[in-house]
């Protein structure tokens, strides 16, 4: 009797491009998931001393803004997963979130007047979509 071979049937190596873009999410998605976490906290225990409508303003303007990071950080780790598994929905969430970035932090720097903001977040983003552009054949 012959023995069938057996096949070692492996998904295609990811690129560097992809893993790195992946490693990128992850660890922007878990930063930004701290700090909106620290926005939300801060601004519930220290909203219990808020006296002035000035100010109880500007803390629900703190906690809309950390709910914001927290679904973007959210869905940043979510893009890292899957690009990681090299899924093609992972690369469209992540050029969607990097096109978002971008449309965000280019009006915000020049509302603060800063060009830091624009080459951390602009360029960042850039980077993110290069990436993921130039490992978008193997995704699947």
């Amino acid at each position: 009797m012959e023995s069938k071979a057996v096949r070692n049937v492996s998904p295609p190596p990811r690129p560097i491009t992809i893993t790195v873009a992946s490693l990128l999410y992850f660890i922007s998605g878990i930063l930004s998931l701290i700090g909106s976490v620290i926005i939300i906290f801060s601004t519930i225990i220290g909203g219990v001393l808020m006296i002035d409508r000035v100010i109880i303003l500007a803390g629900a303007t703190s906690i809309i803004v950390g709910l914001l990071f927290l679904i973007t950080s959210t869905l940043h780790i979510a893009a890292g997963k899957l690009l990681w598994r090299c899924l093609k929905k992972g690369g469209k969430l992540g050029v969607a979130l990097s096109i978002l970035g971008i449309t965000i932090s280019i009006p915000l720097s020049i509302i603060l007047k800063s060009i830091t903001n624009i080459v951390t977040g602009t360029l960042f983003n850039v980077i993110l979509l290069v990436l993921i552009v130039a490992g978008w054949r193997k995704l699947r």
